[in-house]
């Protein structure tokens, strides 16, 4: 399936396929060189000063984790630091050329995993990947059907890729949800903050997405059934 179209919580327009772009101060961050001990197989690196860094702007497929200590062990690296350290003090960063390696040879997908990720070249990196069909994309399984549940219900708390035809959409106490079925629960629920809403979609009413096929991506959670609540650095695809 190929979409055409890129919706972000953002401002400022780049061009006709985005509406528009994350209003960051600094993206890329500032870099810094350090010196990568190992990667543990858990998606982290491992610096010479003692730091343990999470990638910024990836999820990876099990295929991904086990090929990132290839590229990174013993290696002098370009790092730019993003976001604040998670509960086991392990700091989000983009790192130059490695993020993009992982994505274009298929082996995981763009994903904000912390405020303020700069998507834009790991997107670009994506859709080379995806138009090669290469690792991850080479299986129509990996973007989740978003009417599915129970497919949906066994990938909870995972960033993932989601896509179908919206059902139906509407404003509740402060919110756009986008529904994929027709009994909300048993599909995906996209829930977006009403005062981004008009970021988001460039200031078309959310009853217009109604109909339309879409491509989702975030973390996936249970909000009285699977859900993806938008964040600022979150995209949607429109067919």
């Amino acid at each position: 399936m190929r979409f055409r179209g890129i919706l972000c919580l953002s401002l400022g327009g780049i061009g006709a396929a985005f509406i528009g772009q994350p209003a960051v101060a600094a993206c890329p961050p500032p870099a810094e060189h350090a010196t990568a001990i190992d990667a543990p197989g858990d998606g982290t690196i491992r610096l010479s000063d003692g730091r343990t860094l999470k990638l910024a702007g990836v999820e990876l497929a099990p295929e991904g984790r086990a090929a990132l200590p290839a590229l990174v062990r013993d290696r002098s690296l370009t790092i730019r630091l993003i976001g604040r350290p998670d509960r086991w003090n392990r700091r989000p960063a983009h790192v130059d050329l490695v993020e993009e390696a992982l994505i274009v040879q298929g082996l995981g997908h763009a994903a904000a995993q912390t405020d303020g990720a700069c998507l834009t070249p790991l997107l670009a990196a994506e859709r080379k990947a995806s138009a090669a069909r290469a690792g991850i994309w080479s299986s129509s399984d990996y973007v989740l059907d978003a009417k599915d549940g129970a497919a949906l219900t066994e990938r909870l708390g995972q960033h993932i890729l989601a896509a179908g035809r919206v059902e139906s959409a509407r404003v509740h106490r402060g919110r756009v949800y986008l529904n994929f079925a027709r009994y909300w629960k048993s599909g995906l629920s996209l829930i977006i903050a009403e005062n981004n809403w008009p970021m988001f979609a460039g200031g078309a009413a959310p009853e217009s997405l109604a109909g339309k096929r879409v491509r989702a991506r975030g973390r996936l959670e249970w909000r009285f059934g699977p859900a993806i609540q938008a964040g600022p650095d979150d995209r949607i695809e429109i067919e």
